[in-house]
């Protein structure tokens, strides 16, 4: 089970990598190798989370290589499959929070799928979902950057997801908070690079937001982005 273990995760960490690169093929290629050794795996001790969270968050990358791919139906099977083994987790230790943050996650996946299929009340379902269960998470571990990151980039996939429908609830007022929620999570890990990222985009979505109401104030919101961004890259 030990090399199971290290043979599946690792293969589930290349095929991140590869994601992230845009080398679709060789990343589909690791997470499938990966799912291999993770299934087998929990076969063998079902009720072990640890296991389970490798399988979960392999399915989740399967899924958006197959997004990426413009695969719909794959990628959504594998996102709805990813859910299930997070809910599996939650079933067998309902205390351990990092599945209800990879529930959160998967959640998030499934929605940009629903959008992208023209699912919109589904979608926006999973979204808040998502932003309910990371509020529960940050208001519980303040101390877990991830989460912090996580809920202010559900708010932002949220308030998109409202603007396109026409559905305002106060998207400035939305952003702002998120903004605040990131910076936070900056000040106490500023060298995460994801996290760098995340906050730039928000910075952009805000400063969208305003436009020509509030120009000056609009241009430094986007400097700021362009900073974030910048100190990213360099890292």
């Amino acid at each position: 089970m030990d090399y199971l273990e290290r043979v599946g995760a690792n293969h589930s960490v290349l095929g991140q990598l590869e994601l992230r690169t845009g080398h679709l093929t060789t990343a589909r290629r690791e997470l499938e190798v990966a799912r291999t050794h993770l299934e087998h795996l929990k076969q063998i001790r079902p009720g072990d989370v640890i296991f389970r969270m490798h399988l979960t968050k392999c399915l989740g990358l399967l899924a958006d290589v197959e997004s990426e791919s413009s695969a719909t139906a794959p990628a959504l099977d594998l996102a709805r499959r990813a859910v299930s083994e997070a809910e599996g987790i939650l079933s067998i230790n309902p205390k351990y929070h990092p599945a209800s943050h990879a529930f959160a996650g998967q959640l998030l996946c499934e929605a940009e799928i629903f959008w992208d299929t023209g699912e919109r009340d589904r979608a926006l379902a999973d979204v808040d979902r998502a932003e309910t269960i990371l509020r529960q998470l940050v208001a519980s571990y303040p101390e877990v950057t991830g989460y912090r990151i996580g809920l202010a980039s559900t708010i932002r996939v949220h308030v998109r997801m409202e603007s396109e429908t026409g559905r305002d609830k106060g998207a400035e007022a939305r952003l702002r908070e998120a903004t605040t929620i990131a910076e936070s999570a900056l000040r106490d890990d500023p060298n995460q690079v994801l996290n760098l990222a995340s906050t730039a985009e928000l910075y952009s979505d805000l400063g969208a937001v305003l436009g020509r109401r509030e120009e000056a104030e609009a241009e430094s919101l986007f400097t700021r982005a362009l900073n974030l961004l910048e100190q990213a890259r360099n890292r």
